[in-house]
């Protein structure tokens, strides 16, 4: 059996620490800022998004699909997307 010198094992336990300690710093900082791709769309900016896709989606449920090019295209004219 091999043995690991005493260096390497104070190492590997400090590796592990530090890996415990960024995930649960993450827990809290995702559990207190509500960090995560959707909080990219709170606020002001995402009521806008969807309000903006809500019209879009009205607009093409009474299209049939070969027009909705068109109204995909004026929308992100508009829009600048």
């Amino acid at each position: 059996m091999r043995r690991f010198p005493l260096f390497a094992k104070i190492l590997c336990l400090f590796t592990l620490n530090l890996l415990l300690l960024a995930v649960a710093f993450y827990a809290v900082f995702r559990g207190q800022f509500r960090f995560g791709l959707d909080s990219l769309l709170a606020g002001q900016a995402g009521d806008r998004f969807q309000a903006l896709g809500e019209l879009i989606a009205v607009e093409l449920g009474q299209l049939t699909r070969a027009r909705w090019t068109s109204v995909l295209h004026r929308f992100g004219e508009a829009h600048n997307i």
